[in-house]
């Protein structure tokens, strides 16, 4: 099944055309081959970065809920009378 594609138009120094003109070259392809595998190489990294990101902030909600637990005990514990506070201790 053939791909289709779309050309693409972009206006860019003399030197960044010879740089991308060379990287080419030395990858063995064209430039919009190039081109389409070094952004979606950038994509990839941005999913990964993202999902460092997700799990950083799930480790930091598992912590946030891990407080809230302990938090709610102390209340609950606040809320009993001295005697449910210790029980069997006598005063």
């Amino acid at each position: 099944m053939a791909t289709h594609t779309e050309r693409i138009t972009i206006l860019a120094p003399p030197d960044f055309k010879a740089f991308l003109m060379e990287e080419a070259e030395q990858e063995g392809v064209s430039m919009s081959e190039l081109v389409r595998q070094r952004c979606t190489r950038n994509s990839v990294s941005g999913c990964e970065s993202s999902g460092r990101v997700l799990s950083e902030t799930v480790r930091e909600l598992r912590e946030v809920d891990r407080r809230l637990v302990r938090l709610e005990t102390m209340v609950e514990r606040a809320h009993l009378s001295p005697d449910e506070k210790n029980p069997g201790k006598e005063e």
